[in-house]
């Protein structure tokens, strides 16, 4: 079960917490990109297309890493799509990555080891920044009444790259990896598009009951 994220209240902190800031932290639910209101995300009709190639970062032996965006809710969505070097078409991973503050995170960031072990091993690998992250497009602090967050980002992407029709990506045969905080942004998009993936795998992820995240 994945219990839908609301806005929640501040609960009373002691004098040795308040100085402990939550904005941008796992449980953050004071900004409306990190929270996710399921029944509203599940009535979206999600605008994911427009898959560009922005250049290549790095060539290996094994594959070739792209910078890419892709459209979402009206913004356009930077992230990374690395190319396996064999024949194709071949199996998809489109991976959540985990909290970073906006101002240190870099496109692609974080799971460089992964995305690299699993494209040599012959799979394609996308992995989107979500809104306010790398290149993409910013939504502001202001309060929205039912956020749709990162998931949408994160369904977004999948639709754009099934959309983009790469000869060598069979989007097929697809899976979704997330981690910490990316592997909520999964559970939530499956809880709204549950056909969305083949297989998922939860890389030590946040709770699906929002409360514990919270506490």
């Amino acid at each position: 079960m994945v219990a839908v994220l609301l806005p929640a209240s501040a609960p009373a902190t002691s004098a040795s917490t308040q100085s402990v800031p939550r904005y941008g932290a796992h449980n953050d639910v004071s900004t409306p990109f990190n929270v996710t209101h399921l029944p509203t995300l599940a009535r979206t009709r999600f605008d994911g297309r427009g898959l560009r190639f922005d250049g290549v970062l790095r060539e290996t032996l094994g594959h070739r890493r792209h910078q890419i965006s892709y459209r979402s809710a009206g913004r356009r969505i930077s992230g990374v799509l690395l190319e396996p070097l064999v024949e194709g078409p071949r199996p998809v991973v489109v991976v959540a990555h985990g909290y970073s503050h906006p101002a240190n995170y870099t496109i692609g960031g974080q799971l460089e080891r992964e995305q690299a072990a699993l494209a040599d091993a012959g799979y394609v690998v996308m992995q989107p920044d979500y809104r306010n992250h790398g290149a993409s497009g910013r939504e502001g602090r202001r309060t929205v009444a039912r956020p749709r967050g990162y998931a949408e980002d994160l369904i977004n992407a999948v639709r754009a790259l099934r959309l983009a029709r790469l000869p060598y990506a069979d989007t097929e045969r697809l899976g979704l990896l997330g981690r910490s905080m990316g592997g909520g942004v999964v559970m939530n998009a499956l809880a709204a598009r549950p056909k969305l993936a083949d297989a998922v795998v939860l890389y030590s992820p946040l709770s699906a009951t929002m409360s514990d995240n919270f506490n």
